[in-house]
Protein backbone atom coordinates (compact mmCIF):
# COMPACT_ATOMS: atom_id res chain seq x y z
CA UNK A 1 0.00 0.00 0.00
CA UNK A 2 2.52 2.23 1.13
CA UNK A 3 4.72 2.13 -2.91
CA UNK A 4 1.28 2.68 -4.08
CA UNK A 5 0.21 5.53 -2.96
CA UNK A 6 3.01 8.03 -3.72
CA UNK A 7 2.37 6.67 -7.38
CA UNK A 8 -1.28 7.54 -7.23
CA UNK A 9 -0.70 10.76 -5.96
CA UNK A 10 1.72 11.70 -8.76
CA UNK A 11 -0.89 10.81 -11.09
CA UNK A 12 -3.44 12.24 -10.07
CA UNK A 13 -1.27 15.56 -9.91
CA UNK A 14 -2.10 15.75 -13.45
CA UNK A 15 -5.74 16.68 -12.89
CA UNK A 16 -4.98 19.70 -10.26
CA UNK A 17 -5.62 23.60 -10.70
CA UNK A 18 -7.47 22.17 -14.00
CA UNK A 19 -10.66 24.57 -12.80
CA UNK A 20 -13.66 23.93 -15.14
CA UNK A 21 -11.74 20.19 -15.66
CA UNK A 22 -12.99 19.97 -11.60
CA UNK A 23 -16.35 19.46 -12.11
CA UNK A 24 -15.57 15.58 -13.52
CA UNK A 25 -13.88 13.18 -11.33
CA UNK A 26 -9.76 12.15 -11.12
CA UNK A 27 -10.36 9.06 -12.32
CA UNK A 28 -13.04 10.98 -15.00
CA UNK A 29 -10.46 13.35 -15.85
CA UNK A 30 -8.03 10.79 -16.78
CA UNK A 31 -10.19 8.60 -18.77
CA UNK A 32 -11.27 11.45 -20.77
CA UNK A 33 -7.71 12.06 -21.86
CA UNK A 34 -6.59 8.58 -22.22
CA UNK A 35 -9.77 8.16 -24.82
CA UNK A 36 -9.33 11.30 -26.44
CA UNK A 37 -5.48 10.75 -28.10
CA UNK A 38 -5.37 9.94 -31.42
CA UNK A 39 -5.44 6.06 -32.18
CA UNK A 40 -6.98 5.09 -28.69
CA UNK A 41 -10.06 2.55 -30.10
CA UNK A 42 -12.39 1.20 -27.58
CA UNK A 43 -10.57 -2.51 -28.21
CA UNK A 44 -7.13 -1.06 -27.24
CA UNK A 45 -8.98 1.13 -24.00
CA UNK A 46 -11.00 -2.42 -22.69
CA UNK A 47 -7.54 -4.23 -23.13
CA UNK A 48 -5.76 -1.61 -21.55
CA UNK A 49 -7.76 -1.76 -18.75
CA UNK A 50 -7.86 -5.74 -18.57
CA UNK A 51 -4.18 -6.23 -18.45
CA UNK A 52 -3.36 -3.31 -16.33
CA UNK A 53 -6.29 -2.07 -14.03
CA UNK A 54 -7.86 1.37 -13.54
CA UNK A 55 -6.89 3.79 -14.89
CA UNK A 56 -4.40 5.40 -12.15
CA UNK A 57 -1.97 1.85 -13.07
CA UNK A 58 -2.59 3.05 -17.05
CA UNK A 59 -1.37 6.57 -16.49
CA UNK A 60 1.71 5.11 -13.77
CA UNK A 61 2.59 2.60 -16.63
CA UNK A 62 2.78 5.63 -19.49
CA UNK A 63 4.45 7.86 -16.98
CA UNK A 64 6.82 5.06 -16.31
CA UNK A 65 7.76 4.25 -20.34
CA UNK A 66 5.94 0.81 -19.32
CA UNK A 67 3.41 1.09 -21.62
CA UNK A 68 2.25 -2.37 -23.64
CA UNK A 69 3.43 -2.48 -27.16
CA UNK A 70 0.27 -3.68 -28.60
CA UNK A 71 -0.70 0.19 -28.39
CA UNK A 72 1.81 0.80 -30.66
CA UNK A 73 4.76 3.41 -31.08
CA UNK A 74 2.81 6.38 -32.20
CA UNK A 75 0.05 6.25 -29.52
CA UNK A 76 2.20 5.71 -26.65
CA UNK A 77 4.50 8.88 -28.01
CA UNK A 78 1.08 10.59 -27.90
CA UNK A 79 -0.40 9.56 -24.42
CA UNK A 80 3.38 10.42 -23.23
CA UNK A 81 2.72 14.18 -24.55
CA UNK A 82 -0.27 14.12 -22.97
CA UNK A 83 0.79 13.18 -18.97
CA UNK A 84 1.76 16.39 -18.37
CA UNK A 85 -0.49 18.67 -15.88
CA UNK A 86 -0.50 21.58 -18.53
CA UNK A 87 -1.72 19.66 -21.20
CA UNK A 88 -4.68 18.53 -18.87
CA UNK A 89 -5.26 22.20 -18.01
CA UNK A 90 -5.31 23.18 -22.00
CA UNK A 91 -7.48 20.10 -22.81
CA UNK A 92 -10.54 20.32 -19.92
CA UNK A 93 -10.09 24.86 -20.53
CA UNK A 94 -10.69 23.80 -24.20
CA UNK A 95 -13.62 22.03 -23.46
CA UNK A 96 -15.06 24.61 -21.29
CA UNK A 97 -14.37 27.73 -24.35
CA UNK A 98 -16.47 25.75 -26.27
CA UNK A 99 -19.64 24.54 -24.44
CA UNK A 100 -18.90 20.26 -24.86
CA UNK A 101 -19.51 18.11 -21.89
CA UNK A 102 -17.74 14.86 -21.62
CA UNK A 103 -20.07 11.68 -20.84
CA UNK A 104 -18.34 8.91 -18.86
CA UNK A 105 -20.25 5.71 -19.37
CA UNK A 106 -21.11 5.89 -15.32
CA UNK A 107 -22.56 9.20 -15.69
CA UNK A 108 -26.29 10.09 -15.68
CA UNK A 109 -26.65 11.39 -18.83
CA UNK A 110 -24.97 8.87 -20.99
CA UNK A 111 -27.65 7.24 -23.03
CA UNK A 112 -29.37 4.11 -21.10
CA UNK A 113 -30.03 2.85 -24.36
CA UNK A 114 -26.52 3.15 -25.98
CA UNK A 115 -24.78 1.76 -22.70
CA UNK A 116 -26.80 -1.62 -23.49
CA UNK A 117 -24.98 -2.23 -26.43
CA UNK A 118 -21.46 -4.58 -26.56
CA UNK A 119 -19.04 -1.91 -28.16
CA UNK A 120 -20.94 1.45 -26.72
CA UNK A 121 -18.24 4.30 -26.89
CA UNK A 122 -16.07 4.67 -23.54
CA UNK A 123 -16.87 8.58 -23.83
CA UNK A 124 -19.22 10.78 -25.62
CA UNK A 125 -18.44 14.27 -26.64
CA UNK A 126 -22.12 16.15 -26.54
CA UNK A 127 -23.14 19.83 -26.62
CA UNK A 128 -26.00 21.47 -26.55
CA UNK A 129 -29.18 20.11 -24.48
CA UNK A 130 -28.12 17.10 -22.74
CA UNK A 131 -31.42 16.31 -21.11
CA UNK A 132 -32.75 15.46 -24.55
CA UNK A 133 -30.62 12.24 -24.04
CA UNK A 134 -32.92 11.05 -21.40
CA UNK A 135 -35.95 11.73 -23.15
CA UNK A 136 -37.54 8.60 -25.44
CA UNK A 137 -36.30 8.27 -28.55
CA UNK A 138 -35.81 7.02 -32.33
CA UNK A 139 -33.33 6.64 -35.02
CA UNK A 140 -33.93 7.44 -38.55
CA UNK A 141 -31.63 7.05 -40.91
CA UNK A 142 -30.79 6.53 -44.39
CA UNK A 143 -28.85 7.63 -47.59
CA UNK A 144 -27.32 11.00 -48.70
CA UNK A 145 -28.89 10.63 -52.30
CA UNK A 146 -32.50 10.45 -51.56
CA UNK A 147 -35.39 10.92 -53.47
CA UNK A 148 -37.91 13.53 -53.15
CA UNK A 149 -40.37 10.79 -52.13
CA UNK A 150 -37.55 9.30 -49.56
CA UNK A 151 -37.23 13.36 -47.56
CA UNK A 152 -40.59 13.72 -47.89
CA UNK A 153 -41.21 10.28 -45.84
CA UNK A 154 -38.22 10.91 -43.51
CA UNK A 155 -39.64 14.67 -42.84
CA UNK A 156 -43.10 12.69 -41.85
CA UNK A 157 -41.61 10.54 -39.85
CA UNK A 158 -39.56 12.61 -37.74
CA UNK A 159 -42.90 15.41 -37.22
CA UNK A 160 -44.81 12.40 -36.19
CA UNK A 161 -42.36 10.94 -33.84
CA UNK A 162 -41.52 14.69 -32.37
CA UNK A 163 -45.72 15.15 -31.88
CA UNK A 164 -45.46 12.12 -30.15
CA UNK A 165 -43.11 13.18 -27.64
CA UNK A 166 -39.48 11.12 -28.70
CA UNK A 167 -36.58 12.99 -29.79
CA UNK A 168 -35.31 12.46 -33.15
CA UNK A 169 -31.51 11.20 -33.53
CA UNK A 170 -30.00 10.74 -36.97
CA UNK A 171 -26.60 11.20 -38.14
CA UNK A 172 -26.18 14.92 -39.46
CA UNK A 173 -25.60 14.41 -43.28
CA UNK A 174 -26.91 15.17 -46.10
CA UNK A 175 -30.45 13.12 -47.76
CA UNK A 176 -32.60 11.82 -45.16
CA UNK A 177 -30.64 12.64 -42.04
CA UNK A 178 -30.92 16.00 -42.96
CA UNK A 179 -34.91 16.13 -43.78
CA UNK A 180 -35.06 14.15 -40.00
CA UNK A 181 -33.14 16.80 -38.09
CA UNK A 182 -34.87 19.71 -39.88
CA UNK A 183 -38.37 18.37 -39.42
CA UNK A 184 -37.89 17.38 -36.01
CA UNK A 185 -37.09 20.99 -35.60
CA UNK A 186 -39.62 22.37 -37.42
CA UNK A 187 -42.38 19.92 -35.12
CA UNK A 188 -41.23 21.48 -32.64
CA UNK A 189 -39.28 18.73 -30.90
CA UNK A 190 -35.85 17.97 -30.23
CA UNK A 191 -33.41 15.64 -32.27
CA UNK A 192 -29.81 14.26 -31.29
CA UNK A 193 -26.84 14.65 -34.08
CA UNK A 194 -24.23 11.83 -34.23
CA UNK A 195 -21.95 12.46 -36.88
CA UNK A 196 -19.88 10.34 -38.54
CA UNK A 197 -16.65 11.64 -37.46
CA UNK A 198 -13.17 10.53 -36.11
CA UNK A 199 -12.04 12.43 -33.20
CA UNK A 200 -9.71 14.88 -35.23
CA UNK A 201 -12.75 16.17 -37.73
CA UNK A 202 -12.08 13.85 -40.44
CA UNK A 203 -14.48 10.85 -41.45
CA UNK A 204 -13.47 7.96 -40.58
CA UNK A 205 -11.57 5.46 -43.11
CA UNK A 206 -12.83 2.35 -41.97
CA UNK A 207 -15.47 1.21 -39.67
CA UNK A 208 -13.83 0.53 -36.08
CA UNK A 209 -15.07 0.53 -32.74
CA UNK A 210 -13.97 4.49 -31.32
CA UNK A 211 -13.34 5.06 -27.60
CA UNK A 212 -15.38 7.88 -28.44
CA UNK A 213 -18.44 9.17 -30.05
CA UNK A 214 -19.19 12.68 -31.15
CA UNK A 215 -23.17 14.01 -30.48
CA UNK A 216 -24.84 17.23 -30.78
CA UNK A 217 -28.28 17.32 -29.16
CA UNK A 218 -30.29 20.28 -30.73
CA UNK A 219 -33.90 21.75 -29.76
Amino acid sequence: FRSILPRRCSIEALTESIGEGMRYTVAEQLQIVLCAAEGMTGAKYERLTEEIGDVFAVWESIKCDKAPEFLGERLITELKRSASRDYFAEFFGTLAERGISVLCRDSADYPAQLLSCEDAPVILYAKGEIELLRQPSIAIVGTRRCTRYGKEVAEQFAAEFVRAGATVISGMARGVDAAAHLSALEAGGGTVAVPAFEKNGTEPKKAHASSVALIFVLS
